[in-house]
């Protein structure tokens, strides 16, 4: 395909009522110059569609980055672990005429995590963390499972049942498959990039452009999943790392 989407990030305003979804077309085709671009936000699990818009672009050879799309919502069924509300959001492209060029899915929840003085706030009101480790121990398996949601919804189910509503993930990123799940079923989680301690000794200029590069993928690659409550750049960070507030302004 010589037109395609790439990069589709949804990011909500919980108090406007909005949902401005951002994203890049790329061109390969000289031949298309102009696209429409639908975006339907349809609510799980039922796939009732509850806003729908449309808009064109003139595109030339490369990339355009969008970042003015906005759809308005009647009514913003906001993410929490109590009550962790998804949206499907379906972004089709299309050539002059109707013909479809590419079509993606993004699951989403839509929520405002942030830090007001020592306190940390959900959707507006201040909220209260009980979290836990998990430290990837996977006894049956020893590794954790790729593709099977399945394999994770127990623990997190137990999670929840002894009163956590957070994980911290210890020296990891956890796999899609779980993070599915903990969109699904409501757990705040902290991913880590896998970097800790002594590992900060050895830093050199190749391992620096390789923890910057997976930094920057894991993060283009999972920042549509509300479960995500903060992005943590190493454990044990205690000696510090001469590109540590890099790390925060690409995250940022």
């Amino acid at each position: 395909q010589k037109t395609y989407l790439e990069d589709i990030f949804v990011i909500p305003d919980i108090w406007e009522g909005f949902a401005r979804v951002d994203f890049c077309i790329a061109n390969r085709d000289p031949g298309v110059e102009k696209v429409t671009i639908r975006c339907k936000i349809l609510e799980k699990p039922a796939g009732k569609v509850v806003e729908s818009v449309n808009q064109e672009y003139p595109v030339g050879e490369g990339n355009l980055s969008i970042d003015d799309f906005v759809l308005f919502m009647d009514e913003m069924k906001l993410w929490s672990p109590e009550a962790p509300n998804l949206y499907d959001f379906e972004v089709s492209l299309f050539a002059p005429g109707g013909r479809l060029l590419d079509s993606r899915v993004i699951t989403t929840g839509l929520k405002e995590f942030k830090v007001v003085g020592k306190e940390f706030y959900l959707n507006g009101n201040p909220y209260f963390l009980r979290g836990y480790g998990d430290d990837i121990i996977y006894p049956q398996t020893i590794m954790p499972e790729a593709a099977r949601k399945e394999g994770y919804t127990a623990s997190i189910l137990r999670a929840k049942e002894f009163g956590f509503n957070a994980a911290r993930h210890h020296s990891h990123f956890p796999l899609s498959a779980y993070l599915d799940e903990a969109d699904r079923l409501g757990l705040l989680v902290q991913p880590e990039l896998a970097m800790s301690n002594e590992c900060y000794r050895g830093i050199n200029a190749e391992s620096e452009a390789l923890f910057k590069s997976e930094w920057i993928n894991l993060i283009l690659k999972n920042r549509n999943h509300p479960c995500i409550m903060a992005w943590c750049g190493g454990n044990e960070q205690e000696w510090g790392y001469p590109f540590e507030n890099e790390l925060y302004d690409i995250a940022k």
